[in-house]
């Protein structure tokens, strides 16, 4: 399986790519032409006396166009998707998750990037990939909180001064 690497600066992504969109784009080729030549056909074979109406043709032509334009909307909502589930992973990225794989283990670890696989997004924890709808939990990385309560100390410490001093202030008096 083969995965396309996906930057994501500020929350926008700046590079990467998928095949699905010009697959679409064929199919929505194929079906004009279709419809087309179809319409041109029965207007080659319509009785002559008995011609189309041009509420008929109008009604047709109007059809064709609504579902292109279906097809289009379509499209757009699926690109908006990505986007939306990028954002969303990527704020992942140097979080503990906890994720099951899509061959049902369960991985834990540190979040180093962020994948797109056609329309799924993957999360790369070290160095295995598991879909961002596995995610079960977040939490901050152990690095961060073992940071944060050094911070916390150091804080304490200049805040109110050492603990040993408030120790032997006590036994002094």
């Amino acid at each position: 399986m083969e995965y396309q690497p996906v930057t994501v600066v500020n929350g926008q992504v700046v590079s990467g790519s998928t095949t699905t969109g010009s697959r679409s784009t064929a199919s929505t080729q194929a079906l004009q032409d279709q419809f087309l030549s179809l319409l041109v056909s029965q207007l080659k074979n319509q009785n002559p006396l008995e011609p189309m109406a041009n509420d008929q043709f109008l009604a047709q032509t109007a059809q064709f166009q609504a579902l292109s334009e279906m097809q289009k909307l379509n499209k757009s909502m699926t690109a908006f998707m990505s986007q939306s589930q990028l954002n969303n992973a990527s704020s992942l990225i140097g979080k503990q998750v906890t994720a099951l794989q899509s061959n049902g283990e369960s991985l834990t670890g540190v979040v180093s990037s962020v994948h797109l696989n056609g329309s799924e997004v993957l999360l790369e924890i070290d160095g295995q990939f598991a879909p961002l709808s596995g995610v079960t939990t977040v939490e901050a990385a152990p690095a961060v909180n073992e940071r944060i309560d050094a911070l916390a100390e150091l804080l304490v410490d200049a805040l109110f001064g050492s603990g040993d001093a408030d120790q032997n202030e006590s036994a002094a008096l």
